[in-house]
């Protein structure tokens, strides 16, 4: 969108050395979620009232899958860490499976949802940078948390000054018309700079797998030793189990939403906990998992 991100990199930010970016790079999506926590209406609804207000495109499937979102943070990583990625490589999850029952749950415990952008560095050498796309609760506290509406935000950590947080509007047609008068303004006054000394960039290798702790969500049928069930599959992979939480007075035997947060853990290990129990027969959806930032 309008946020000056790029420019900031190559130029104003030449002298840094970036360890991590975490970021909110589509403004539809941001949208969206903010008005599903503020109306408590579903993912459908809003997402119209988005297209009529020009957030999204009549074809949603690049903001609300997470691909625009992925392409750009292909992008920052390679101006940034000076390696090219193919986007495809890119643990990509949209919103389409956010629920109300997920925010509410998040909200009770202290947390916003937010579809977060990670890009870190594991080895600079061989060119390799941990990438991930995915819904992620943030703490109310954090810079993230207030980032709503259409708004895109970038928090890039240097190894020299810290953090730098960029924030602006992401979607519509002045943030987008502004950012590409400026790209033009830029080429035509014949301006070129190379990000961080970067006289090449790597052809670069992706890892998905992060360490952090986790919010699964599960809606289950109502019968006894459901949550031992779940535990041994955790225990299985070495999981530890945080806490569970579940709010009463769901009177639907076939749908009992409930959550279970988890302590840190390898993200790669979590999802295979999460396949295994799919095969659970009194499962009505699928696990959701979400990161929880720190």
């Amino acid at each position: 969108g309008a946020i000056p991100i790029l420019a900031a990199i190559r130029d104003g930010l030449s002298g840094e050395r970036p360890n991590e970016i975490l970021a909110i790079l589509n403004g539809t999506t941001n949208y969206i979620i903010t008005e599903m926590q503020k109306t408590g209406r579903p993912f459908a609804e809003i997402l119209k009232v988005a297209q009529e207000l020009g957030y999204a495109e009549a074809d949603p499937a690049l903001d609300v899958d997470g691909i625009d979102a992925r392409d750009k943070l292909s992008i920052l990583s390679m101006i940034a860490f000076g390696i090219i990625v193919e986007p495809d490589s890119i643990a990509t999850t949209g919103i389409t499976g956010l629920s109300q029952d997920d925010l509410r749950y998040a909200s009770d415990l202290g947390y916003t949802v937010k579809l977060i952008c990670s890009a870190k560095p594991i080895d600079r050498v061989a060119h390799q940078v941990a990438l991930r796309v995915t819904p992620s609760l943030v703490s109310k506290d954090s810079l993230f948390a207030a980032v709503n509406g259409s708004l895109n935000a970038i928090l890039l950590s240097g190894e020299f000054g810290g953090q730098f947080f960029f924030s602006g509007r992401g979607a519509g047609s002045g943030p987008t018309g502004s950012a590409i008068v400026g790209d033009i303004i830029r080429i035509a006054r014949g301006i070129k700079s190379s990000p961080f000394g970067y006289k090449e960039f790597g052809r670069g290798l992706v890892a998905s797998n992060f360490v952090s702790r986790h919010f699964v969500r599960f809606v289950t049928k109502d019968i006894p030793g459901v949550i031992a069930r779940i535990a041994s599959i955790f225990a299985k992979y070495e999981i530890s189990i945080d806490s569970v939480v579940q709010e009463r007075g769901h009177n639907e035997k076939e749908k009992i939403p409930f959550v279970i947060t988890l302590k840190e853990s390898d993200s790669s290990r979590v999802e295979q906990a999460a396949r295994e129990m799919q095969e659970l027969d009194f499962l009505a959806s699928r696990p959701y998992v979400m990161p929880i930032m720190s």
